[in-house]
C-alpha cells in the first residue's frame, strides 16, 4: 500500500499554478526575488523589526497511516467567525505552515487525491501563538470525510520564551477593578507592580516591572504596532520623550489603548523570546483587538456605586461631617457584525453578496468621584480681612472659601489675629474617561485582507490641593492603525502595518468656587497681553504649617505644563516557508516627536503681611518667562532575520539575528547637552548633534 501511495503522489506533481492567484512558477519566482531583494535593501538601509506579535500560525505535518509523509496536500483554514479561507500546501516532508493568522477559531481541512478528507472543527489560534497539528490521512475516496473531535495531535507548540496568554474568555469571567487589563499582568511570572508618580495617577512611570527591569522598559504592541505613545501630565517628560511609556489614561489604566470590551486577547513574554521581539529589554506585551464577524452581536453594561449604598466613615461621623461623595458610573457597550451591500446596486462592481466587510465598535465611559483619606486643613482669609480689603485684592481674597473652623494661633505668623481663619473639608476627587474605538476588516479576496482601527480616549482628573484651587490633569490619546496581510503564494506571506498616534497630556490650575468662594474674572487675574492658556498667576497670601498639616492660603490659576507625543510607525513582516525552514524577515521604522510646552509666563504675587493684603500692594512680585525646551524628532530603526528550523517533528530550533539603530536626535530645537557633567565647575555646553 505504501508503494502505491508513493506512485500516486509522484503521478500528480504540483503544476506550479494556484487557482485564484494567476501567477505561474516563473512569475512567482520573479516576484519572490523582488520582494526578498526589497527586504534585504530595507534591512541593510534601515534595520527593521517585525513585531508580528499579534498574529499566530498553524503548522503541522501530513502523513499516511504508515507514517510516511504526504506531499502536495491542500490545507485549508476557515475562520468560523468571518468565513475567511487561508490555504497552504504540504511539502516533500509533509510539512505545512499557515502564517500570519488572525487570532480566532478555525476549521482545519486537509485534502489529497486518494485519501479521505481530514477535518478538525475547532482550532484556536492565539496572539503570537503557534498551533501544531499532526494530520494522518486515511486511504479512501476524497468525498469521504474524517472529522476529528478530540484533542489528540493538536498542541500549541512550546516556546523557549517565558510567557503568559490571557484570552477573551478569561478576561470576561473575571471582575476587574477599574476594568483595565493591567490587573491581569500580575498573573505573569516575574511581574511586580511599581509605585506610580504623583498627579492623580500620572504617567510618570510604567506601572509594573518585569524581572527587575525599569518600569519604563516594557514594550506594548497593539495590533502589531507600538503602543508606547504615552505623554506625561507632569513636568517629568524625560521618559515619555523617547517613547518608552504606554498610552495610559490619566487614571493610570490601559483603557487609553484598548478597553476590556475591545480586547481579543494578549500575551506577555518576559524573557528568552525570539529575535522578532525586542526594542525594549523588559516585557513584550502583544495585544490583539476584537474584530466583527458574519453575525451581528452586541452588549450593554452599566456598573454603579453610590455613597447612598454605603455606611458613613467613622471619622467623618466623629467630626460631624456628612458622607463624602462616592460615585462610580461605568457604562458602555459594543456592537459588531457584517456590512452587507445591496447586490442589485453593487453587483455590477464585482460584489457577489458574500460577507467581506466586518465592523466592530465599542465605547466605555467612566464617571468617578472618589473620596480621599483625611481632610484638607488650610488657612484662609477671615471675613474681616475680606471686608477691610479694597480694589482687586478684595476679589482675590473672596476667591477663598469662607472659614468654617476657629483659627488656631491666628497671630503666630506676625499678622493681625483677625486676618486668618481656618477651613477644613473632606474631599472627593472627580475623574472621567470616554474611550471609543471602531475597527473595520475587509477581505479583498482570499489573498489580501485589510483592516483599519481608530481609537480615541480622552480622560481627566482633578485634585484639590489648596482650599480654592484644583490641579487639573487631562490626558488625550488618539490612534489610527491600518494593516494589510497579503498571501503572495501559499509559502510567502507579507504583513504590513501603519500607525499614526498622538498623546496629549496637560496640567493646569483651576479655581474651585465652593463653600462661599467667588472666583474673580480672568481679565482681573491675567494681564491683557496674555491668557489663561499660556500663563500661570500665583497669589501667596499666608503661609501654611507643614508640621501641623495646614495648607497655605495660596491661589494659582492658569497653565502649568503640557506634553505631547506623536508617533509614526511602519512595520513590515515577510514569512517564507522553504521545506523545513520558516524564514522571517522584517523591519520597523518609528518616528517620535515629543514636545514639552510650559506656560509662557509665570507671575507670582506675595502678600506676606496683613497691611499688604489690606492695601493690595504686594510685598514682592516675581515674573518668569519660559519657552518650550523640546521640539525634536526621535528615530528608531530595527530589524531581524529569523529561521524556525523543524529538525524533527518534535524538535524545533529558532535562531536569528536582530539589529537596532537609534540615531542622534534631529530637529530645529534640541535639548542642551553638557560635556564634563561630573565636574560642574568645568562643565560646558556640547556642540549640537553630540551623541548622548
Amino acid at each position: 500500500m505504501r508503494s502505491q501511495q508513493r506512485e500516486a503522489l509522484q503521478g500528480t506533481p504540483m503544476n506550479g499554478k494556484k487557482k485564484g492567484v494567476g501567477v505561474d512558477r516563473r512569475g512567482i519566482k520573479a516576484l519572490w526575488i523582488v520582494v526578498v531583494a526589497l527586504e534585504i535593501l530595507l534591512l541593510g538601509g534601515l534595520g527593521g523589526n517585525v513585531e508580528g506579535a499579534v498574529t499566530g500560525k498553524i503548522t503541522g505535518r501530513v502523513v499516511d497511516p504508515t507514517g510516511a509523509a504526504v506531499a502536495s496536500a491542500t490545507v485549508r483554514a476557515v475562520n468560523l467567525a468571518t468565513g475567511l479561507v487561508r490555504e497552504a500546501t504540504s511539502g516533500e516532508r509533509g510539512l505545512f505552515v499557515l502564517a500570519e493568522m488572525a487570532p480566532g477559531v478555525y476549521r482545519l481541512e486537509v485534502r489529497r487525491d486518494g485519501f479521505q478528507t481530514w477535518v478538525r472543527e475547532e482550532v484556536t489560534v492565539s496572539v503570537a501563538g503557534v498551533v501544531t497539528e499532526e494530520v494522518t490521512l486515511s486511504v479512501g475516496n476524497v468525498q469521504e470525510t474524517v472529522v476529528v473531535t478530540n484533542g489528540s495531535g493538536l498542541i500549541e507548540r512550546e516556546s523557549a520564551a517565558v510567557q503568559t496568554l490571557i484570552d477573551r474568555q478569561f478576561v470576561a469571567n473575571l471582575p476587574l477593578n477599574g476594568r483595565s487589563f493591567q490587573t491581569l499582568l500580575e498573573l505573569t511570572p516575574g511581574v511586580v507592580l511599581t509605585r506610580t508618580g504623583s498627579g492623580g495617577g500620572s504617567i510618570a512611570t510604567g506601572q509594573f516591572s518585569v524581572n527587575g527591569q525599569r518600569s519604563n522598559a516594557n514594550y506594548f504592541l497593539i495590533d502589531g504596532v507600538s503602543g508606547n505613545i504615552g505623554a506625561s501630565v507632569t513636568a517629568q517628560g524625560f521618559q515619555q520623550a523617547a517613547g518608552t511609556l504606554p498610552g495610559m489614561t490619566v487614571l493610570g489604566g490601559f483603557s487609553g489603548l484598548v478597553t476590556i470590551d475591545a480586547l481579543q486577547e494578549f500575551r506577555v513574554q518576559t524573557s528568552s523570546y525570539a529575535p522578532e521581539f525586542g526594542r525594549m529589554p523588559g516585557g513584550q506585551i502583544s495585544v490583539a483587538t476584537r474584530a466583527g464577524s458574519n453575525r451581528f452581536s452586541g452588549s450593554l453594561f452599566h456598573y454603579l456605586r453610590n455613597e447612598a449604598l454605603d455606611a458613613a466613615d467613622w471619622f467623618d461621623n466623629r467630626d460631624g461631617r456628612g458622607r463624602r461623595k462616592l460615585r462610580q458610573n461605568d457604562f458602555g457597550g459594543t456592537i459588531g457584525g457584517p456590512i452587507r451591500l445591496p447586490k442589485q446596486i453593487f453587483g455590477p462592481l464585482g460584489y457577489d453578496g458574500t460577507d467581506r466587510t466586518f465592523f466592530f465598535a465599542s465605547h466605555e465611559s467612566v464617571l468617578l468621584i472618589q473620596p480621599q483619606p483625611g481632610v484638607l486643613l488650610a488657612r484662609v482669609p477671615s471675613v474681616e480681612a475680606r471686608d477691610r480689603a479694597t480694589g482687586p485684592i478684595q476679589a482675590v481674597l473672596r476667591a477663598f472659601p469662607l472659614p468654617n473652623s476657629p483659627a488656631v494661633n491666628p497671630g503666630a505668623t506676625g499678622g493681625d489675629p483677625r486676618d486668618a481663619g481656618r477651613y477644613t473639608v473632606g474631599l472627593s476627587y472627580p475623574s472621567t474617561l470616554h474611550a471609543t474605538s471602531v475597527r473595520l476588516d475587509h477581505h479583498l479576496n482570499r489573498q489580501i485582507q485589510i483592516f483599519g482601527r481608530f481609537n480615541e480616549a480622552p480622560s481627566n482628573s482633578s485634585i484639590r490641593s489648596f482650599p480654592s484651587q484644583e490641579n487639573f490633569f487631562r490626558q488625550d490619546n488618539r490612534t489610527l492603525t491600518l494593516g494589510m496581510t497579503w498571501t503572495v503564494t501559499p509559502r510567502l506571506v507579507s504583513d504590513l502595518r501603519f500607525n499614526s498616534s498622538q498623546s496629549n497630556g496637560q496640567f493646569s490650575f483651576q479655581g474651585a468656587g465652593v463653600d462661599g468662594a467667588i472666583l474673580p474674572p480672568d481679565n482681573l487675574i491675567f494681564p491683557s497681553f496674555t491668557s489663561r492658556a499660556a500663563t500661570r498667576v500665583s497669589f501667596q497670601l499666608m503661609p501654611g504649617n507643614f508640621n501641623a498639616g495646614i495648607s497655605a492660603g495660596n491661589l494659582t490659576l492658569g497653565k502649568a505644563v503640557g506634553n505631547r507625543q506623536r508617533q509614526i510607525n511602519i512595520v513590515e513582516n515577510l514569512t517564507w516557508v522553504q521545506g523545513r525552514h520558516e524564514w522571517k524577515f522584517g523591519f520597523d521604522y518609528r518616528r517620535m516627536r515629543p514636545v514639552q510646552e510650559a506656560s509662557d509666563i509665570g507671575i507670582s504675587y506675595v502678600f506676606s503681611t496683613e497691611a499688604a493684603r489690606a492695601s493690595g500692594i504686594p510685598n514682592s512680585i516675581t515674573i518668569q518667562a519660559f519657552a518650550p525646551i523640546t521640539d525634536f524628532y526621535v528615530h528608531n530603526f530595527s530589524g531581524f532575520i529569523q529561521d524556525t528550523f523543524r529538525i524533527k517533528p518534535r524538535v524545533t530550533l529558532t535562531y536569528g539575528a536582530r539589529y537596532e539603530v537609534n540615531p542622534p536626535l534631529a530637529g530645529q530645537r534640541l535639548p542642551y547637552q553638557i560635556d564634563g557633567l561630573d565636574n560642574p565647575l568645568t562643565a560646558t555646553l556640547a556642540k549640537p548633534g553630540t551623541r548622548q
